[in-house]
């Protein structure tokens, strides 16, 4: 840190006109006393009896400016010879605030003291035309808003939560087509659902995927548990969904590979007959209203 000298400080520094006291002129006059990098992260806040407090950003400028202190408190002897200080203290803390202002909006009576007002209307058919101006205007102005809940957007279409809620009504009512038929292509339930898409699809069949595994995996684990009817449609309509197959194409060897000989052979013995036939309402057992492969119409 370079200081000034005092002949040049004095120089070029002029103090306000009227009463002013010490320490708005040592306030004022700071950046000459310190430099202009010190008085960036340091400011004077109060006199207390012969000290002059200082404020700082850290606690490295309040060693920077002790290191100073002899010529600083001569300096101010110099600029303000009835301030009597004779020593400084340093705290840190935030400087005050030195941004500029922004000018106040103009007020609506400003603003329309500054309009022009239009020539008057001579016709019926202008005022419609003034009138249609006006409506678009107004309504280019206006920000678009939900089609279906009509919440402000800051773009046109639907909101994030409406959006949302479509969504998953299309993802359910993918998942109840699968579940009735679950060798359906994502082409077939469009023409159902023109507005699903790949990925909606995809994570309806994930969905189910991963509710019928979980009850096959169950399956294949309780070796004393007597399979139901529910259970053999369970299978085939996770054997369906994995495949591809129609019912008709679904052979035993295929569901043998797929969930493994034991279990499949729990589930329709030994005997090499073919599998029975696809029953939707199987999966549906009355009376079960909390299973998750009921079906709400």
């Amino acid at each position: 840190m370079t200081l000034r000298t005092m002949k040049d400080v004095l120089h070029t520094w002029r103090p306000r006109r009227g009463v002013e006291t010490p320490f708005e002129a040592i306030r004022r006059a700071w950046p000459l006393i310190v430099g202009a990098h010190l008085a960036a992260s340091t400011a004077p806040r109060a006199i207390e009896a012969t000290t002059l407090v200082v404020t700082t950003t850290s606690g490295t400028w309040s060693q920077e400016l002790g290191l100073f202190e002899r010529a600083i408190l001569t300096a101010i002897g110099e600029l303000v010879p009835g301030s009597e200080i004779t020593a400084l203290r340093f705290r840190i803390g935030r400087l005050a605030s030195t941004a500029i202002r922004r000018p106040a909006r103009k007020t609506e009576q400003a603003r329309l003291a500054l309009r022009t007002d239009p020539p008057p209307v001579t016709s019926l058919e202008e005022l419609k035309v003034r009138i249609g101006q006006a409506i678009a205007a107004r309504a280019r102005r206006r920000r678009p808003s939900c089609t279906a809940c009509g919440i402000s957007l800051d773009r046109s279409g639907l909101c994030a939560p409406c959006a949302g809620i479509l969504v998953e009504q299309r993802i359910v009512a993918a998942s109840r087509l699968l579940a009735d038929a679950p060798w359906l292509s994502y082409d077939v339930i469009a023409e159902y659902l023109p507005r699903l898409s790949r990925e909606e699809y995809a994570r309806s069949r994930r969905s189910l995927l991963s509710r019928w595994e979980r009850h096959v995996t169950f399956l294949r684990l309780r070796t004393r548990h007597v399979p139901t009817a529910t259970d053999r449609a369970i299978v085939l309509a996770y054997a369906l969904l994995v495949t591809g197959f129609l019912p008709t194409d679904l052979t035993r060897p295929v569901l043998r590979n797929l969930i493994g000989p034991g279990l499949e052979e729990r589930l329709y013995g030994t005997d090499e007959e073919p599998l029975h036939g696809w029953r939707t309402k199987d999966l549906y057992p009355k009376g079960k209203h909390g299973n998750v492969y009921r079906r709400t119409d």
